[in-house]
Formats: structure tokens, sequence, C-alpha cells
């Protein structure tokens, strides 16, 4: 059943890397210049995944004008250390490998910006195996992750039929369903469980060798 899935749709933190150093240095870099302290980089590991203005406003009760330089604050750090704070999850270069040499076509659907993704795979060696590379864009107004979807499946010009989106949070499911195709939910990234499985993902991998499985067939 698995096999009709030739397009697949991953997304970045928390699916196919593990980017948690990184980004949460970075929002408490961005938090600090407000005067506010969380020593304790746990604490902001499931404010990975979100647009992160969203989750200043709705965590830290910022105003849209504060959530938006909280975001400029975040990229001062994130742009120059916090992007390479990072590493892929074991299994995940072999993976695309494999399923680029059966002919998959692969693109990544990420929330974060689009620039910092084309960075990030080229840095990991392993931006040859996607077909396209989507993420957030303001120039092109794709600001969350059901535009980025939208804007993946528009592009590849595949059937949904055959397409499934992969990623580890709540936006990953909602977005893949709002554009019309399944998604398998990882268990492995930084989603909350309740969060994840509310969104009534079609399959769950605990996971990548799982994930390898299901996809290869």
């Amino acid at each position: 059943m698995v096999m009709r899935f030739q397009n697949i749709l991953f997304d970045l933190d928390g699916t196919l890397t593990e980017s948690h150093e990184g980004i949460t240095k970075s929002i408490q870099y961005a938090l600090r210049k407000f005067g506010i302290e969380e020593e304790n980089l746990q604490n902001l590991i499931h404010y990975i995944g979100p647009p992160l203005q969203e989750t200043f406003m709705k965590h830290y009760s910022f105003d849209a004008e504060k959530a938006y330089l909280g975001e400029v604050y975040f990229r001062e750090y994130f742009d120059e250390t916090g992007i390479f704070e990072n590493k892929l999850y074991l299994g995940v270069a072999e993976m695309l490998a494999e399923l680029h040499g059966k002919g998959r076509k692969i693109a990544l659907a990420t929330a974060k910006p689009e620039r910092h993704a084309k960075r990030i795979l080229a840095h990991f060696n392993i931006e040859q195996y996607f077909t396209l590379i989507g993420g957030v864009n303001e120039e092109a107004q794709r600001l969350n992750k059901k535009a980025v979807i939208a804007y993946a499946l528009d592009t590849l010009n595949s059937p949904i039929q055959e397409t499934v989106m992969v990623g580890d949070h709540e936006h990953d499911i909602l977005g893949a369903h709002s554009n019309g195709i399944p998604a398998i939910a990882v268990g492995y990234g930084y989603g909350r469980w309740n969060e994840l499985m509310s969104g009534n993902p079609e399959y769950f991998v605990k996971n990548i060798e799982e994930l390898r499985i299901l996809l290869v067939g």
C-alpha cells in the first residue's frame, strides 16, 4: 500500500535533523534581549517546529511587533552560529540515498526560512537528493507549513494520491491534510505526543529505520 508514495515531502527539524541545540540557544538569545532568562534549554525544545512569531505570542504574550523583533534577534544568533549547531539523525543520509536511487521524488517542506534550509542541506551534503527545497519565503507569501506544502505540491506537479508528508509536529500533519495528502508522524522528533496524535496521522513510526521500511517498502 505504501509503495504508491512516489513523492515524499519531508519536514526538516526533528525529522531529518537533530537541531535542538542551535534553535534553543537562538530562542534563549532572543528572549534574553527582552530580559527573559531561560537557563534550561530543555524547556525550549517543544517550541521547535511551529512558526517562531506564533510561539512568542502564544507562550510569552508578545504582541505582533514584539514577536517580529524576537524573530530578528533569533536570526542574529542562528544565522552565524545556531544553524550549524545541528546534526543529521543516524541513518537519514542513507535513507535519502536509497529513496533517490529507487526513483522517488523527494522534497523538503519546512517552516524554516528557505535560505536557511538550503544552507543546512548543503552543509550535510544531502541537497542532491531533493527535487525541491521549499521553506518559508516572505517575498513569495509562503508564511506557514500549509502554504509551503501547497507550494511543493504545485511545483512537483505530481498526483496527490502518490504523495505523503513526513513530520514530527502537528503542523506537519494538519498542513498535509489541508492540502489533501496523508501524513506520516515520526515519534523521535520534537512534537509532543498528544499534539502530534491530535492531527490524526495516517501512519506513525518510532525511529528512522521504521520510517525507511515504510517508505522504501
